[in-house]
C-alpha cells in the first residue's frame, strides 16, 4: 500500500520584513542564555544561512553575549529617495525591506503596514506604497494570477480504468453513500464505461429485505452478471491481507482509502498478470478491483483484502479461479 506545490510566478518576493518583535533600530542582537540561531533567525524574520552569512560562522554554535548582525553592511543601508515616486510615496526596489523602508521614512513597520493596507511583511519590486499616511495606493505585482474558470457541475460521469466509487465520490464532493443511493446500488462494485449520476435527488433506500434464521454470516459472491465479457480466465493462489495491521497504511496502489471504505472489494496482483485497475471476479470472495500490489504477489497469485484480521486469517491459503471482466 502506499500532496500540491504552490509556485508565485509573479514578480519575486523581495522579503519578508523584519519581524514586529524587533525593536525599530535594531541592527545587531546580543545573544542570551537558551539562545540558537534558530531562535534567532525566527525572531527576526531571517534565515539561518543568511545570519551564518553575515557573522562569518562556520557552524550554528552560538555563545552567550556574542553579538550579532541581524543584516549585512549592503542591508544596512536605507532605501534610496531617488526611488520615491513623490513625497507621499515610495517604489520599492530590490533588497528593500518593510523595516527599512519605514525607517528610512522615520515609521513603524506597523504604521506603513495599515497605511497600505497590509497583512503581511511581503512586498514587491516596483510596488509603490505610502509612506505619509495617504490612502493606499499599493500597486499589484506585476503579474496576475488567473482564477480558474468555475465549471457548471456535471450531472453523470463514465467510470474509467482504476476509478472507484470512492475517487468518484471525493472527485465530485459527495460521499461514498450519496453516490450509491444516487445510482441504486447495494455494493461497491462498478465497471469500466459505466455512467453514474454524481448529483440530483437522492431516492429513498430500498427497505432491505427480511432475512429468517440466517444459517451464515459469510457475505454472498454472485457470480458475474451475464453481459459482462470476461476476458481471461485461469487459477491463481489466493491468501488474505487486512489495512488494520501494525504499519499498514490503508491506502492501495491506486490510492484507495481501505480504512475508510472496509466494505470495498479490493485484490493485490500482480500488474503483469492482471493490469491494476481491472474488475475481476474471484471465486469464494466476489467482484472485486485489481488496486493494490504486494511485495509477494507475483506470477498467478493474488491477496483479497478483508476489513477484519480473524476472517482474513480463516481465508487462509487456497487456490481459486480469477476471471478478468470487461
Amino acid at each position: 500500500m502506499k500532496k500540491h506545490i504552490f509556485s508565485l510566478g509573479a514578480t519575486a518576493l523581495v522579503s519578508m520584513g523584519i519581524a514586529g518583535m524587533a525593536s525599530a533600530d535594531a541592527e545587531t542582537y546580543k545573544v542570551q542564555s537558551g539562545d540558537t540561531l534558530y531562535s534567532i533567525s525566527k525572531k527576526y524574520n531571517v534565515s539561518v544561512k543568511d545570519l551564518q552569512a553575515w557573522n562569518n560562522l562556520s557552524s550554528t554554535i552560538i555563545y552567550t553575549n556574542q553579538t550579532l548582525h541581524i543584516s549585512s553592511s549592503a542591508d544596512t543601508h536605507t532605501a534610496s529617495p531617488t526611488s520615491s515616486t513623490s513625497q507621499n510615496t515610495y517604489k520599492v526596489q530590490s533588497g528593500d525591506t518593510l523595516y527599512r523602508i519605514a525607517k528610512s521614512h522615520g515609521l513603524s513597520v506597523e504604521q506603513l503596514k495599515q497605511y497600505n493596507n497590509l497583512s503581511s511583511n511581503i512586498i514587491y519590486v516596483n510596488q509603490v506604497l505610502t509612506v505619509n499616511g495617504a490612502s493606499a495606493v499599493t500597486a499589484p505585482p506585476d503579474e496576475k494570477i488567473e482564477q480558474p474558470q468555475q465549471q457548471a457541475p456535471t450531472s453523470t460521469y463514465k467510470v474509467k480504468p482504476g476509478d472507484t466509487l470512492w475517487s468518484i465520490a471525493q472527485r465530485h464532493g459527495i460521499s461514498v453513500s450519496t453516490l450509491q443511493q444516487l445510482n441504486g446500488l447495494s455494493a461497491n462494485t462498478i465497471y469500466i464505461n459505466q455512467t453514474l449520476k454524481v448529483n440530483g435527488s437522492v431516492a429513498p433506500a430500498p427497505a432491505a429485505p427480511e432475512v429468517s434464521n440466517p444459517v451464515s454470516s459469510k457475505p454472498q459472491t454472485p457470480n458475474p452478471s451475464e453481459n459482462q465479457e470476461v476476458k481471461k480466465e485461469f487459477q491463481v493462489v489466493a491468501t488474505a491481507y487486512t489495512a488494520f495491521c501494525t504499519g499498514c497504511s490503508g491506502i492501495t496502489k491506486i490510492g484507495i482509502d481501505l480504512r475508510a471504505n472496509p466494505n470495498q472489494k479490493v485484490i493485490a496482483v500482480d500488474p503483469s498478470i492482471i493490469p491494476l485497475g481491472s474488475r475481476v471476479y474471484v471465486d469464494g470472495y466476489g467482484e472485486a478491483i485489481a488496486g493494490d500490489t504486494g511485495g509477494a504477489i507475483k506470477g498467478n497469485r493474488i491477496d483479497v483484502f478483508i476489513p477484519s484480521q480473524s476472517d482474513a486469517m480463516k481465508w487462509g491459503r487456497k487456490t481459486v479461479t480469477v476471471k478478468v471482466l470487461n
